[in-house]
C-alpha cells in the first residue's frame, strides 16, 4: 500500500509538471499502467528463461538417448 501511495505522489508531480488539469485521472491510471507494465514484461521474461531451460532440457535429452 506504502508502493501506491508512492505511485500515486509520483503522478501527481508529474501532472503538476506536465500541467495536466485531471488529476483525478491520472491518480487512477498511472498506477495502473505502472502495475500491468511491470506485469506484461514480467511474463515476457519468465517466458523467455523458460524457453531457454526448455532447449537445454531438450538438448540434454537427446545427448542421453544418443548415449544409450
Amino acid at each position: 500500500m506504502k508502493h501506491l501511495l508512492t505511485i500515486i505522489q509520483a503522478g501527481l508531480m508529474l501532472g503538476k509538471i506536465f500541467g495536466w488539469i485531471n488529476y483525478k485521472w491520472v491518480i487512477i491510471l498511472l498506477p495502473l499502467i505502472i502495475y500491468f507494465g511491470i506485469l506484461i514484461i514480467s511474463f515476457i521474461i519468465i517466458g523467455i528463461i523458460s524457453f531457454i531451460e526448455h532447449l537445454k532440457l531438450n538438448k540434454l535429452l537427446k545427448e542421453l538417448k544418443v548415449k544409450k
